[in-house]
């Protein structure tokens, strides 16, 4: 379910971004970690936006916000975790957090609670369960999903005032062979390499930030400011070792996370839980220096650090020379300053937890002598992740799950992609609804405020409401 096979990286490799391809976007594969958009840290750059002109006066207003996302927690059962859920893993980021004179926090999380899961499978909920399939359960207008198809562009003709859409083209995929998997479930008969279309008068474009900048580049949209001012979210993560056993993916994977920075400083600490085929990916040295770290999984834990990037139009969308998409992402400057202070942040915090040992996934030269190479054993060398690490492209391995900001929202058409009404600047019946929308970044993982902004945007389409007025 992720695209490209999860192994889609920027072109100079300075980050390895992690997109889903699958009928419910990120919400359909991650661990569910809700912030809403009355989050501080949402607040302040809805302000910003606000400021800059990219959101109408009256637009997104706290009491709007408020309302939707209580439709949305409603729906999904969004639920805050008991403190008795910590885990030892998650404990490490809350007790570290509370000796540096921090404020750790439960996360809300759409998932059931422990002991009352549908499944042995899993405790997750999302908008596939919540959302979609009622939809498609309909009695008088169900939802008609064709699977396995991938919309390839939107068909546009000539208009009177600009181009008109008319409906989108999209290639027949091989069906996904698996146990459970319902195929052809419409009884299509659909030919996987068949290219075919779909007429409509109205498309509403909702790929995530790579895929809807993809679609909208080959449909062939002239707006230069489409697919451009990427953000990612990049993040980082360090792992301690523990003396006592941690077992990181026992009881519920995340429930903690550290936001005392996101206003001040623009990054949060979030603990989850991963496996150990991720920490031989993530501990840098030898091949023996991996097993050695992998072999005492059962006392590693780990929390991340992401940082809430600023946009830059350099770091964007672009299409190859075959269509396919490619991702350009530096880090400027000034974030990597934010950065590395944030990483040095989390490596005391590690320390005060009672890790012995730290490492950060970087071939930098950031551990100096330590005893062990590739290791931090004191609290002090954290000095040396915050005067040294330098994010360089293939040396120090950054991650990036919530693209955000390639077709951004503005009253005006200069250097915007969608009116505030969610509509492609110079194209009839064709809208945008992700987190490729956003201005900047949305302050916090993106989930909810991509739920609650869908709400709002569906509720004034179906009720015909005159959208906010806006400047061509």
């Amino acid at each position: 379910m992720l695209e490209g096979g999860g192994n889609r990286a920027s072109v100079s490799g300075s980050v390895l971004f992690n997109n889903a391809e699958a009928v419910g976007g990120g919400t359909a594969v991650n661990i569910d970690l809700v912030f809403s958009p009355t989050h501080p840290s949402v607040q302040k750059q809805l302000r910003s936006w606000r400021a800059q002109g990219r959101i109408a006066p009256d637009q997104f207003t706290v009491s709007a916000l408020d309302s939707a996302d209580r439709w949305v927690k409603r729906m999904l059962g969004t639920r805050t975790p008991a403190e008795s859920e910590i885990n030892p893993n998650n404990r490490v980021l809350w007790d570290g957090a509370r000796r540096s004179g921090l404020h750790p926090r439960l996360y809300e999380l759409n998932t059931y609670a422990p002991g009352k899961w549908l499944t042995e499978a899993g405790d997750k909920r999302s908008s596939v369960s919540a959302l979609l399939i009622p939809a498609m359960l309909e009695a008088d207008n169900p939802l008609a999903l064709i699977p396995d198809a991938q919309v390839t562009r939107v068909i546009l003709e000539p208009g009177p005032a600009g181009k008109v859409t008319r409906g989108v083209q999209f290639v027949v995929r091989q069906p996904w062979g698996a146990d459970g998997v319902l195929q052809d479930p419409l009884q299509l008969h659909l030919r996987a390499g068949d290219t075919l279309s779909v007429q409509a008068k109205r498309v509403i474009i909702c790929a995530g930030t790579l895929g809807s900048s993809t679609i909208l580049l080959r449909s062939q949209i002239s707006n230069p400011a489409i697919g451009r001012g990427i953000v990612g979210h990049i993040a980082v993560p360090v792992i301690g070792v523990f003396d006592q056993q941690i077992d990181a993916t026992a009881g519920t994977p995340a429930t903690v996370f550290v936001d005392d920075y996101a206003v001040s400083k623009g990054f949060m600490l979030e603990a989850m839980s991963a496996g150990p085929e991720y920490v031989a990916m993530m501990v840098p040295g030898t091949g023996r220096h991996v097993f050695d770290v992998v072999s005492r999984y059962r006392y590693l834990a780990g929390f991340g650090v992401m940082l809430i990037d600023t946009p830059s139009k350099d770091n964007r969308i672009a299409l190859d020379a075959s269509g396919r998409p490619e991702i350009y992402y530096d880090i400027s400057a000034g974030d990597r300053q934010r950065f590395r202070t944030a990483v040095a942040e989390a490596v005391r915090i590690m320390f005060k937890a009672g890790a012995q040992r730290v490492v950060v996934p970087s071939h930098e030269d950031i551990y100096g002598r330590s005893t062990r190479t590739f290791e931090f054993t004191s609290p002090q060398e954290a000095a040396r992740v915050a005067s040294t690490l330098d994010f360089m492209p293939n040396a120090t391995l950054v991650t990036s799950a919530h693209l955000q900001g390639s077709n951004k929202m503005g009253t005006r058409m200069a250097g915007s992609v969608v009116g505030t009404d969610f509509h492609v600047w110079g194209v009839s019946g064709l809208y945008v609804m992700d987190s490729s929308v956003f201005p900047s970044s949305v302050g916090a993982n993106p989930m909810q405020s991509i739920y609650v902004m869908a709400k709002l945007f569906a509720d004034g389409l179906t009720r015909g409401a005159t959208p906010p007025a806006t400047v061509p």
